[in-house]
């Protein structure tokens, strides 16, 4: 793939992060960027006890600029390719 965005773990339960404001402006630049050049953004969401799919805590944060034509993954583990689709999604659309 020529180039895509993952965004990760940029959720409710994680608000606590050094510099968030900072941290989410830029990373809505990227996000912008992305979406203008119709390169794919995804967004790997962790899930747990206590960050259930759907909870609060799991939700990603509202002022990111995600949009529902973007890709949405979920993982259990430390690792954005365990179980997930990430890997098969980037081999598809490899060369896009």
């Amino acid at each position: 793939m020529a180039q895509a965005l993952i965004v990760i773990d940029m959720q409710q339960a994680l608000a606590k992060i050094d510099r968030r404001d900072q941290v989410v402006a830029t990373i809505n630049q990227r996000i912008d960027r992305y979406r203008e050049a119709q390169r794919p953004i995804i967004f790997i969401q962790h899930t747990e006890p206590g960050m259930e799919v759907a909870s609060a805590g799991w939700q990603l944060f509202p002022d990111l600029h995600a949009a529902g034509s973007d890709v949405y993954y979920n993982k259990t583990r430390p690792d954005s390719f365990y179980q997930t689709g990430l890997e098969a999604f980037l081999k598809m659309n490899q060369g896009r």
